[in-house]
């Protein structure tokens, strides 16, 4: 007859903070462990996925069955013949998983923001263009501070407003100082009023890259896939050596 296992249950109630994770090593032969939190963003992303899973606004529950037979290492063995880290591999629980904050968000402003100071200047030269008026180097300079100071501005007032009244705030006055400015530049309200309204897309189009999270590069890629799209199709009789439109 096999000898009768010895059975341990345990019972614990924790209050954690500033903890990015709590897991549990499977070393006994049948490892049973249910859980449940009130953090709303749970991840059961290493070692041995829970059997059972609810997560709703309030908080989780989840539920992990783990025999010896699952792990890497046999139901019996002796300190030292198993390395730490093949241990550590087999653990399991739930990651802490902390949503996007608004220095998440700024921090992927930034990394769009190569792309669309290089649309807002085509943007701009298509204005140009059209219009029959060149601008100066430093004109164009000039704006491309502007672009720039935009997520110096963004940053330091979602620390005390929060990321989107931070970021409307910081695209509306950015938006206006350019349509002014090419108003100005061009003397032609119409081009102002016009590069305005396409900034102002322009920039909500990056608000939706950087607050969706589940859909995020599925929106980027239709997004701009329509710009190049749209942007070809503008210049698409568009004599390049000669600079005049056919």
């Amino acid at each position: 007859m096999a000898p009768e296992l010895d059975k341990r249950e345990i019972d614990l109630s924790l209050e954690i903070a500033g903890t990015e994770s709590l897991n549990f090593l499977p070393l006994s032969h049948a490892t049973r462990v249910q859980m449940s939190g009130n953090w709303p963003h749970p991840g059961f992303t290493s070692g041995f996925l829970p059997v059972e899973r609810h997560i709703e606004a309030g908080g989780f529950k989840a539920r992990w069955q783990v025999l010896d037979l699952n792990r890497s290492y046999g139901g019996r063995w002796l300190e030292g013949d198993t390395p730490l880290s093949e241990l550590q591999q087999s653990a399991f629980g739930v990651d802490l998983v902390q949503p996007v904050d608004f220095y998440q968000q700024v921090t992927r402003s930034v990394k769009y923001g190569g792309l669309f100071i290089g649309l807002s200047f085509l943007t701009l030269f298509l204005v140009e263009f059209l219009l029959g008026r060149p601008m100066h180097p430093i004109q164009y300079g000039l704006m491309g501070l502007a672009l720039s100071v935009f997520y110096l501005l963004l940053l330091a007032l979602s620390e005390h407003i929060g990321f989107g009244p931070a970021y409307l705030l910081a695209a509306l006055a950015l938006c206006a100082l350019l349509a002014v400015y090419i108003s100005g530049a061009l003397r032609s309200r119409a081009a102002g009023v016009t590069s305005g309204g396409v900034f102002a897309a322009v920039y909500g189009l990056l608000y939706l890259l950087v607050t969706a999270e589940d859909y995020a590069l599925l929106a980027g890629a239709l997004a701009l896939f329509a710009l190049v799209a749209t942007l070809m199709v503008l210049t698409r009789k568009l004599d390049w050596y000669g600079t005049t439109p056919r």
